[in-house]
């Protein structure tokens, strides 16, 4: 049997030859692996950052080239442009590259820029690498190196780009830059390679380019260059290459370090880890072993005094040596031991019940009085146990019930039990918890105790009721005002799930599409956007066609994301308004630019041609005075046309601002005003029969401004002409009824349909808009019914397709 100082000193030499052992493991598995990791890493990151700047050099270069505008260049200046042309059109590349070269398709120079100077040698690309892959692949920049090019003898970086007309039928040209290769080696001598031994270089496919005293170096590469840092044989020395591929070219940027410095340091790291570990197990021996001696000698009186105790003798005194915190723990383990003397028979009795409850417990004598808890209960009252103990049972309770108050302890708590009482006790900072409390009455009669209770913490679970209740709440609310929102949008409103599952959807979308179901509503499902581009997605039109129960409409669909608290999309949510009337006003306007151009253009064009015949002094001599007079009355009757146009684009501007056309209403004598205008019509027009119903002299003078109510009979007047074929009667008649005057003009033209005719006084709207149609913008009847309404009058307008159409205009009498 081994002794405390034999198992002592084994545990010392165990414990020193695992410390080495644990200490050299840790050298080699931690330490020297991050080293190597430190070393690759800084080589990768060499090249990396070796490899962007290549990136980012190359890039600009080929924004440049893009950015260029060769199709206008070339379709401005041809195929043979000058030299001079082409510096002065294309600046920005002759202050930047030192070879700039023009090609046409067959390769050859066109334009040589040497230093932004034009050359006096041209030479033929066509077999350049760059400009050969140039014409395969046209409209892309390529890239490549050379060792010597046409007209370049030195290594160069060149660009190339064919630009080909946007059908691909037409050869634009060639552009060709050639730069020194030394330019993009230089992007090397800005890296910061952190050892002096390090080496970059760049490796384009089987060729390894690097340089010597700012000297481009062509190399043969023969083998395989592998995918992660390891060592290889490269330029005939033993390397760690670390490599990173140029993203535009496919070039690799070589980092490379000589293989023996690259493992010098580890070599020396485990050197230094193997003298730390023999030093280690040194010093660990020399402490171990002092304090292994003062260790046996003491725990050879602690197991004395333990067997002495164990065996009752309580009045034995320990005494431990040579240190003084051995002689603390002697006097505290002395006074331990009078203590357990004392409070070993008053314990006994209820420590097993103490060990066994994990709730809080408590022990009251007969007057209600604390005189024991458990350790659970102090954590519950965050308070010491002299704290408790001495207190009233009741004063752990702030709102305490009938059955806990001190009056009623003896006839409660001391005769019957309580089982899962809720109420609330009070912890030492101040907080209420609520608990259930279950207490039974201790049998026989020992006066230090009476009851002993248990208090179990139901806070939380009170709480997560609350809260339940409380999101319940919440939920419902939330319910409502969505449900309500939906209902108050004015538009169309769909939610769908990410499958397009309708989730809800409020009554105007419901009026728009009818029923979820309908051929409408799973049309414009069907054309909900693909959930995973929806940001992307603009706002987009619906075609709906026309069906019993609702007209062709245009339905504008908005769809957003519906995203839940974590941001993660559950679903669409799609507003739909009708913009059919939006659209068919942007038709209009579109087609009233086009006819407006049109009309203007007419008349502009005939005042041009006359005024040009009558100011050319070589033709005038060929003209007679009777023609001049007619070319001068031809120009005064298409101004007239002019003037009548600017006239309605500035009635209708007046009235889209809201101000009211201009107006001097008098007592008139309509029915002469409407004979003139009749003559005027007959006059001009011999190919239509006017049927005059007038009386010889009109009783009553009608309300109105003479000037503008000519502009309505004429507008009204000349529709009549111009839609009826010839030989046809246009009727018009007029008479004093009920204090009002009633005119009536009646046509036999091609009349309208009644989408026609509901649109027949708005802004811009022609019933035939072709370019075959009637002349006209399309702002007569909309004027004339602003006209009629500012005499407080009304117009009337009947008509059937094929039949004719018949104008009512009733105004007011003078009183």
């Amino acid at each position: 049997m081994l002794s405390i100082r034999q198992r002592f000193l084994i545990l010392q030499c165990a414990t020193i030859v695992a410390t080495t052992l644990f200490l050299g493991a840790l050298s080699y598995s931690l330490f020297i692996p991050v080293i190597f990791k430190l070393q690759t890493n800084e080589l990768e990151h060499t090249s990396r950052e070796a490899a962007q700047s290549i990136d980012s050099y190359l890039h600009s270069l080929i924004q440049t080239l893009e950015g260029l505008d060769l199709e206008g260049f070339h379709q401005r200046y041809g195929d043979l442009p000058l030299e001079e042309v082409f510096v002065r059109h294309f600046t920005v590349l002759s202050d930047s590259f030192p070879l700039i070269s023009y090609l046409d398709k067959d390769g050859n120079e066109t334009v040589r820029l040497v230093n932004s100077r034009p050359s006096e040698y041209f030479f033929n690309q066509k077999q350049t690498p760059v400009v050969a892959r140039s014409l395969a692949k046209p409209n892309q920049v390529q890239v490549g190196i050379s060792q010597r090019s046409a007209g370049f003898d030195k290594p160069a970086l060149q660009l190339a780009v064919t630009k080909i007309g946007y059908f691909g039928d037409e050869f634009i040209g060639t552009l060709l830059i050639t730069i020194p290769l030394e330019e993009l080696l230089q992007l090397f001598d800005k890296i910061l390679l952190h050892v002096d031994d390090g080496n970059l270089t760049l490796l384009d496919h089987k060729q390894i380019i690097s340089q010597k005293d700012g000297v481009p170096i062509f190399s043969t590469f023969t083998g395989q260059l592998p995918k992660n840092p390891q060592r290889l044989e490269y330029l005939d020395n033993d390397v760690f290459f670390a490599a990173e591929v140029v993203k535009l070219t496919g070039w690799q940027v070589v980092s490379t370090r000589p293989y023996a410095t690259f493992i010098e340091e580890l070599t020396n790291l485990k050197l230094l880890a193997g003298l730390t570990c023999i030093l280690v197990t040194v010093l660990s021996g020399a402490l171990s072993t002092r304090v292994v001696r003062h260790l046996t000698r003491n725990i050879s009186l602690l197991i004395e005094h333990a067997g002495k105790v164990g065996s009752g003798d309580y009045d034995h005194y320990l005494e431990l040596y040579q240190d003084r915190d051995f002689e603390k723990l002697g006097e505290a383990i002395n006074a331990m031991t009078q203590d357990i003397a004392r409070a070993r028979n008053s314990r006994e009795s209820l420590q097993q019940i103490l060990e066994s409850i994990i709730d809080p417990l408590v022990v009251a004598d007969q007057q209600g009085i604390l005189k024991q808890v458990n350790h659970a209960t102090l954590e519950l009252f965050a308070c010491e146990e002299n704290n408790l103990l001495g207190k009233p049972l009741a004063d752990l309770f702030p709102n305490p019930p009938q059955t806990l108050t001190e009056a009623s302890f003896a006839s409660a708590l001391l005769r019957r039990r309580v089982t899962n009482l809720e109420t609330q006790v009070e912890t030492a900072q101040g907080q209420r918890v609520t608990v259930l409390f279950s207490s039974s009455p201790v049998p026989g009669r020992n006066i230090d105790m009476g009851v002993v209770g248990t208090i179990k913490n139901i806070d939380e679970l009170v709480n997560a009721r609350i809260l339940r209740e409380h999101a319940l709440r919440e939920a419902e609310d939330a319910h409502r005002r969505i449900d309500a929102l939906l209902k108050s949008v004015a538009d169309g409103l769909i939610v769908t799930d990410l499958s397009c599952k309708v989730l809800s959807h409020n009554s105007p979308a419901e009026k728009l599409l009818g029923a979820p179901g309908q051929p409408l509503f799973k049309k414009v499902l069907d054309s909900l956007p693909d959930p995973t581009q929806l940001e992307s997605m603009p706002p987009f039109d619906i075609d709906l066609p026309a069906t019993e129960n609702s007209p062709h409409r245009i339905i504008q669909v908005h769809s957003s994301p519906v995203l839940d608290h974590r941001g993660s999309q559950t679903g669409i949510v799609s507003v739909l308004r009708d913009v059919t009337r939006e659209r068919a006003l942007e038709q209009i306007k579109t087609e009233f630019i086009s006819t407006a151009a049109h009309e203007l253009t007419t008349p502009l064009t005939s005042i041009l041609g006359y005024s040009e015949l009558l100011l050319d002094r070589e033709m005038e001599a060929h003209f007679s005075v009777d023609q001049k007079r007619d070319f001068m009355e031809e120009i005064l009757n298409r101004s007239e046309s002019l003037s009548k146009i600017v006239d309605d684009l500035l009635n209708i501007s007046r009235i889209e601002s809201g101000q009211p056309i201009p107006l001097d209403i008098q007592p008139t004598e309509v029915g002469a005003l409407l004979r003139r205008t009749i003559n005027n019509f007959q006059l001009a027009s011999d190919q239509h029969r006017f049927d005059i119903d007038l009386p010889e002299r009109q009783q009553h003078p009608a309300l109105a401004d003479k000037a503008r109510f000519v502009q309505v009979l004429e507008n009204l007047l000349s529709n009549a002409v111009k839609y009826s074929p010839g030989n046809t009667h246009i009727s018009v008649s007029g008479a004093s009824v009920d204090n009002i005057y009633k005119i009536t003009i009646t046509d036999q033209g091609i009349g309208m349909t009644e989408e026609q005719l509901g649109r027949i006084f708005d802004k811009f709207y022609r019933c035939d808009s072709s370019n075959t149609a009637v002349g006209g913008l399309g702002l007569g009847m909309s004027i004339v019914k602003q006209i009629v309404d500012d005499h407080q009058g009304s117009i009337q307008v009947e008509s059937t397709l094929g039949q004719g159409t018949t104008v009512t205009l009733r105004l007011p009498l003078a009183t």
